[in-house]
């Protein structure tokens, strides 16, 4: 705790842990609200149509996976040096 308390300094812990407890209840709401909306969504649809969202949801994350960039740009790059030490003579 501060020795000297003024109007910057905020208020005490417990205020501040009451704060970040109600930010994170209002989190897990807002959370659970969110999942209930996908669930229903995916209730109203044909049993075609959430195989086909299955299949869609997989696909997209083969997709977007991070690939090695183009060979040229790797071979010709500037590398950082090894931080093996060089002999002296």
């Amino acid at each position: 705790m501060p020795l000297m308390m003024n109007c910057r300094t905020g208020g005490s812990a417990s205020n501040q842990s009451a704060a970040e407890a109600r930010a994170s209840e209002q989190n897990k709401e807002e959370s659970a609200k969110y999942h209930d909306a996908i669930k229903a969504h995916d209730k109203d649809q044909t049993r075609e149509t959430r195989k086909r969202m299955r299949e869609l949801k997989k696909k997209s994350g083969k997709t977007h996976v991070e690939h090695k960039q183009f060979f040229l740009w790797r071979w010709l790059s500037r590398k950082p040096k090894s931080c093996v030490p060089q002999p002296t003579n």
